[in-house]
């Protein structure tokens, strides 16, 4: 199915498809669960595809307040937030270490992405190395408490 518009909370009901006049009341998810059977529910429609799911839980999920992350082949991130590592990128040879402020997984990379405290960029996770220090906050680097 090409879809036209997106879908949206008007009304407190999201609106699934414009065409076909189906919306759904959001009061109806009172849990991650309820979310879940709605998916079963409208993966059996012949005009709901792979993308119309993905989007359906992202609205409901973002609205509700509930994380979803993707599953990633059972692969855990190499480092942790509060870790101490290198950057190494030729642009940070002289930046020194400092901890890890967030992980995630970002699906375009396919790989782990790690922010860190004064960065506007993420990292991804073959352009840092643990440098064996102990773990910092980031509140401490921030106030100096860096090597």
């Amino acid at each position: 199915m090409v879809k036209t518009e997106p879908m949206r909370i008007e009304d407190g009901c999201i609106i699934v498809s414009e065409q076909r006049a189906y919306d759904i009341s959001l009061k109806q998810f009172k849990e991650p669960m309820d979310l879940v059977r709605w998916v079963y529910h409208l993966s059996e429609k012949r005009w709901v595809d792979r993308e119309i799911i993905q989007e359906f839980i992202n609205v409901v999920a973002t609205h509700k307040g509930w994380r979803i992350q993707p599953i990633m082949n059972d692969k855990e991130p190499k480092f942790h937030p509060n870790q101490v590592v290198r950057i190494l990128h030729s642009w940070a040879e002289d930046m020194p270490p400092r901890p890890i402020a967030n992980v995630a997984w970002d699906e375009p990379w396919n790989c782990y992405t790690y922010a860190f405290p004064w960065a506007l960029i993420r990292i991804e996770e073959n352009m840092i190395e643990a440098t064996g220090d102990p773990d910092m906050t980031t509140e401490d680097w921030i106030k100096g408490d860096k090597k």
